[in-house]
Parts: structure tokens; sequence; C-alpha cells
């Protein structure tokens, strides 16, 4: 039977031919800055379903070349362990599937180092140094309360850093470019597509008057004062009234935030947060008997509703990723029949997982872009940034597509809305939200938010 071909594979087999050798795939995942573990799964190559023909052998590793170092610094031991521990075994499949049946990145084995930075500042930095130290050409760190002193340390040694969000500057890097790279839509877009999702829910239920919308942001760098100038600009268009409350990543006490929101009687409320700074909202929601719709950003996964109990059913949240339940896409068919044939224990895999193998897809095919031009011996940051800002146009199997540029580094162009069911399913209230109200340069500017 002729094998199924994945759109991640033709990416890869497209830029690149690969060349013949052994298999091996390796994870070393640091647990402090000077303490590491390794961890490795090793197997040949399936020969019997190859990724593009069943008349030539899949490619394998060529112990004669070198390795390419990737880098991740994130949170696997503090509050956002299981966020960040799903996103990386995301990210090892992916490697692991390049290694073991795509013969790495043209022959060379991908070694995939994984540094806990414990939600400290200076393990960050020593983390950081240490990718660097063993030769890492682009970093991924997702965790926004670590972003001030890693995307210094990112300009510092030339090396990209692929994050989660960041600041509109840093997005739109104008002509003096960065080495700061995200892989979401900016935060603009994103508050922009709340107002529009709440004008259509409120019309479809037929309601009168105006609704009353409630805003959280997470108090990281400048997003309280932006989030709360496109809450103006939003609301002043539609002469609505909203309120805006800010949230630490891991608060202490939200009593006051949440009886704010409910003297404002709200119907909407939009919390921008960590999972455990969301968990501490709708419990004190429920304690205040206050049950406006609730709508949450990336962080409210699987962790943050079965903690929520009775008042997760219904909540909506934005993602940038599909759930395992989204089987009509080719990226979770993928994900799946990999799982299935490493881990046949294992039979679900959360949205966290999902938008590491998902993220991993344009990394990874940069790189491919980057060694093509430059060699492997010569992957550098700068060689590495080149290769990402001429990236477009990159689907990993989810009808949307990844995009960097020069003066744009948003990556993903869009965003999915879900709501939580009974069950614990996050099931679609929207298609892919690719379109949003186009900004103008001087709206690219931190400053024209800081206003």
């Amino acid at each position: 039977m002729r094998a199924r071909v994945p759109v991640i594979a033709l990416i890869l087999m497209l830029l690149a031919v690969m060349v013949l050798g052994a298999c091996t795939t390796t994870e070393t995942v640091t647990t402090t800055a000077t303490e590491t573990v390794t961890v490795t799964a090793t197997g040949p190559a399936d020969t019997t379903t190859p990724p593009v023909t069943t008349t030539e052998p899949a490619p394998t590793i060529d112990p004669n070349k070198s390795k390419i170092v990737i880098g991740m610094l994130d949170d696997f031991s503090g509050p956002y362990a299981g966020t960040c521990r799903d996103r990386r075994d995301g990210y090892v499949d992916y490697v692991r599937y390049l290694n073991e049946e795509m013969g790495g990145i043209q022959g060379h084995e991908i070694e995939f180092k994984v540094v806990d930075h414990k939600m400290n500042a200076a393990q960050a930095l020593s983390g950081w140094d240490l990718l660097v130290d063993v030769g890492a050409p682009v970093i991924v760190g997702y965790i926004a309360a670590m972003l001030p002193p890693l995307w210094q340390a990112a300009e510092n040694d030339s090396i990209p850093l692929i994050t989660a969000a960041g600041t509109m500057n840093l997005t739109f890097p104008g002509e003096e470019g960065n080495y700061y790279f995200t892989v979401s839509p900016n935060v603009v877009s994103i508050v922009q597509s709340v107002f529009t999702l709440i004008e259509d829910d409120w019309a479809a239920k037929g309601n009168t008057g105006n609704p009353r919308v409630g805003m959280v942001a997470l108090n990281v760098t400048t997003m309280p004062k932006t989030v709360g100038n496109v809450c103006e600009l939003e609301c002043g268009k539609r002469g609505w009234e909203y309120t805006l409350a800010t949230n630490d990543p891991v608060p202490v006490d939200v009593t006051t935030q949440v009886l704010t929101m409910k003297n404002a009687e709200v119907d909407y409320l939009h919390i921008i947060s960590t999972g455990a700074s969301a968990i501490a909202w709708i419990k004190e929601l429920d304690r205040q008997n206050f049950h406006p719709q609730v709508l949450g950003h990336a962080s409210f996964n699987e962790e943050v509703f079965r903690a929520a109990g009775d008042m997760g059913v219904g909540m909506w949240a934005y993602s940038f990723n599909p759930q395992w339940t989204d089987t009509n896409l080719e990226m979770v068919q993928f994900a799946q029949e990999l799982n299935a044939k490493w881990y046949p224990d294992i039979t679900t895999r959360s949205g966290d997982y999902l938008r590491g193998f998902e993220d991993a897809v344009p990394l990874f095919t940069a790189v491919d872009a980057a060694v093509s031009a430059v060699g492997a011996e010569n992957l550098t940051g700068e060689a590495m940034r080149a290769a990402m800002e001429t990236l477009s146009g990159i689907d990993p199997g989810i009808g949307v597509s990844y995009a960097w540029s020069p003066t744009d580094h948003q990556g993903l162009g869009g965003i999915i809305w879900y709501e939580y069911t009974a069950d614990g399913i996050m099931k679609p209230v929207t298609d892919w939200i690719t379109e949003f109200p186009e900004l103008t340069d001087e709206q690219k500017d931190d400053a024209y938010w800081l206003q």
C-alpha cells in the first residue's frame, strides 16, 4: 500500500536531498545549569513506510557528519512546568521523527538540548550561556516572564530566540532588525479579535444594549498599558464600557480584582494569564458567585480545566494550535500515527504537545534552509536569522501558515477559539482567524500603545 505523504515531510524533502547513514535521536535535558540528564531514543528508520515513496529507502543519518545542536530554555519544574514539558515533548518527538525517518537534516543528526531555568532569571541567563557554549545557533523559550533578560542576551550573542509573544517593537523590528522571533500574531491583533468574538456572540444571542467587558492583562513588560489602550480603542469604536485589571504570573490573591469585575457587572471577562493565575481567577470567581462568560488565552489548557471544575465548562480559550481531537487536520493525524507507533499506551496528548510539534516545523525548515545556504559547520546565529527571515508559507498541516521576514517576526498567521465541554474536550467555536485589522507603521511601535 502506498504511504500517505505528510506535508511536514514534503517541506523538508523539497528543501534538501537527504543522505544515508545510521539513526539515533538524543535529547539532553538540563535539570540545573550544571547537571544534565541524557535520554536516548534509538531505532532503525522505518523503511517499510518511507515518507515520500515506497521505491526508495528512507534516508538515515550519516555518522561521519557533525551533529546540529538546537536549544530549548524553559520552566520544567516551576509554575509553568506542565505546559512547558508538554511543548518540550512535542519538539522532542518531532526531532525523533526527523532523525529516525528523515535522516536528520541533510544527514546531520539533530541533538535537542533542553535547559530548565526554574523561573529564575539568573538560571535563565546561565542556561542561555550553556546552550550558546554547546553551539546552539537558535534557542526556543516560551515563558514571557523570562523574556526581558533573554531577549537582550539574544541580541548580544546574535542568536535567535524563538518565543511565544513579545512587545510590538520586538515583533516588528523595523529596518534595524533583531534576533527576537515569535510563533504567534502580535498582542494587539489578538486582543482586537477578542472584541470581534464578543460582538458576534452578543448579537447571536439576541442581546440588546452593549456588553460590558472585563480585561485582565498579565503584568509583564508593557502588556498592561498596551492591552488597556487596545481596549480603549476597540470599546471606543463600539461605545462599550470596559474594566481593566492586572494579573501577576503567580498571583497570591485576586480577591480585589475579581470584586472589581463583579461590581462592574461585566458580561465577558477575558483573562490574559499563566495557568496558575487563570486557576486563581476562576476559583475566586466561583467563590464570589460571579459567573460572566470567561475567555482565556493559550494558557487555558487541560490543567486549568481540571482545576476549574464546573466553572470550566463553557470557558472559551484562543489557541495557536489544534487539539488532539481535531482529527480532520493532517498534522494531528500524523502526530497520532507516530504516537501509536512509539507510545501505544498513550491514547491522548495535550494541545501544548501539539504546539511544540507544530512550532518545530518552521524552526527545522529554517535550519534545513540555513544548512543548504552555509553548511552545518557554519551554522551560526546570523545564518539562522537570515534563513528564518526568508521563511513563508510553511503550513505544518493545520491549514494556517508560518512566515517571518526582516521586518515582521510574528510567525503563525492565525488563532482559533475553542470552548470547553462538560467532558473536557475543547471544541472549536470559530474557524482559524487569519485576518486582523491592518496595523499602521505607527501602531507597530510600542510608543503608540504606551501613550
